[in-house]
């Protein structure tokens, strides 16, 4: 069965949906940070997975490289090299998909790897900093 773009979306927006309405239950029940993450996190699961559906269908947007301060364009192997290194995590920065001369509007995350969400189409990141 293939998933178009608009199925996802759809499903992507009523995980957005679920998430503010738990989020409301998580003030009603006055809960503290560490349970309010604990309580939020299936529904932050839902949602990256379906983030990552559409970003691995969807047709990418190109741009030229132009890089800014807090940005490098770096090889999926020291990407990958990094994060095995503990060097980027997911609250340090992400990147962009990119070739050696262009740069894609998707999203990779240092968590891809693990979850095994690493694409392998393209050679490059654009990594950002936080």
């Amino acid at each position: 069965m293939n998933i178009t773009v608009e199925t996802i979306e759809e499903r992507l927006q009523r995980a957005y949906q679920r998430y503010w309405i738990a989020m409301d239950e998580v003030v009603a029940k006055n809960l503290d940070y560490h349970n309010m993450t604990i309580y939020l996190k299936p529904y932050n699961h839902d949602i990256e997975r379906l983030k990552h559906e559409l970003c691995v269908i969807k047709e990418p947007q190109w741009r030229n490289v132009q890089l800014e301060d807090y940005e490098h364009l770096v090889t999926i192997d020291q990407w990958v090299n990094d994060i095995t290194k503990n060097c980027l995590t997911d609250y340090d920065g992400f990147g962009y998909y990119a070739t050696r001369y262009q740069i894609t509007n998707i999203v990779v995350k240092p968590s891809h790897l693990g979850r095994g969400w690493l694409r392998e189409d393209f050679t490059h990141v654009l990594k950002r900093i936080s």
